[in-house]
């Protein structure tokens, strides 16, 4: 079902001028606008559902708020205001705040498309998908072995195909939805993915191992879900025997506050110079095992952002590769 939610546009108020506030008095009554009063942590990783950000600010923006920003909401019209007449500034207000909503209304109209065109393309593949299972199963016997080999190949390629739109469809969600965290068992964010890509090996699903105890996180247990999924299924494509498979970890985070979750595998691991932009959308390296359109670690990446942490890879003691993301913990 299509979100109904449209994700609102951010404004990040760090100016203390009176008549500038005054100016962007109307903009800020809006319900459709969310207000974050600045300080340079307070742009929470709940702003990633933004479509676009204007910041009013009377100071130069930190580096860290200004990388915070552009990950938060690469649209972001940022405002220096510093050293201009009140005239100057009420008219630049302005004139960034109709860009900004131009730029929302685009990226409206893009997210809109892309869910479309994914939804109707997913569910004409999974027709397509069942079709060519139906003719084995009910005319395998009149069909020669070519011509069954030929009906295997469209199931393989129109699920890889529906695999990609379902990627899809979990990016566009992404940035249409809004972040909604909650206290929730990492024990259960487990389960259910290794129950999930047991359904896609009902022959033989790979073992998953699994540590005894893990904590209680605080995540939008959907996404999560999907984000761990997507790891187990990269890791499985590596056949490291009988009795081995994809091995859940987790370890302290970089905070207090914070445990890091993580999947390690038996391939070829990633090399160093690769490390960083096979998160990015559409990137496949040459020797990726897992059929797809490079679009799975790209949600992981933004999983973890939307998280407030991050995502990366290291290397295995046994050469393979593990796959990392750093997140909140409960609130005790």
């Amino acid at each position: 079902m299509r979100p109904a939610a449209t994700p609102p546009l951010v404004v990040l108020v760090a100016a203390h001028d009176p008549d500038l506030l005054a100016g962007a008095a109307d903009l800020l009554a809006d319900p459709a606008v969310l207000r974050v009063d600045a300080a340079p942590d307070a742009l929470e990783p709940s702003a990633a559902a933004c479509h676009a950000a204007v910041v009013l600010t009377d100071a130069t923006l930190d580096d860290a708020l200004r990388q915070r920003l552009t990950q938060r909401a690469p649209d972001a019209v940022l405002v220096p205001l510093a050293g201009l007449p009140a005239a100057a500034r009420l008219a630049l207000v302005h004139a960034a705040l109709a860009q900004a909503a131009r730029l929302a209304a685009v990226r409206r109209e893009a997210d809109d498309f892309t869910y479309a065109l994914c939804h109707d393309l997913r569910s004409q593949l999974q027709g397509l998908v069942g079709l060519a299972g139906l003719l084995v199963e009910v005319e395998g016997e009149r069909l020669s072995d070519e011509g069954r080999d030929w009906c295997r190949r469209i199931e393989a390629t129109g699920e890889s195909l529906a695999r990609m739109a379902q990627d899809l469809l979990e990016l566009a969600r992404l940035g249409r939805q809004p972040h909604a965290p909650a206290p929730v068992p990492l024990a259960a964010i487990v389960a259910e993915a290794e129950a999930q890509l047991a359904s896609s090996y009902p022959d033989a699903p790979p073992p998953v191992l699994t540590p005894a105890a893990l904590p209680v996180v605080y995540a939008d247990a959907p996404r999560l879900t999907a984000a761990l999924l997507h790891l187990l299924r990269n890791a499985a494509q590596h056949d490291p025997g009988p009795g081995r498979g994809p091995t859940v970890t987790c370890h302290p985070g970089p905070g207090p506050d914070r445990v890091t979750l993580g999947v390690a595998d038996y391939g070829p691991g990633v090399p160093a110079e690769a490390r960083q932009r096979i998160f990015a959308p559409f990137h496949r390296e040459a020797n990726a095992p897992a059929p797809g359109a490079g679009l799975g670690l790209a949600l992981v990446a933004r999983v973890a952002d939307r998280h407030g942490g991050r995502a990366w890879v290291e290397d295995t003691p046994d050469g393979g590769a593990h796959f990392r993301l750093d997140l909140p913990l409960a609130p005790r």
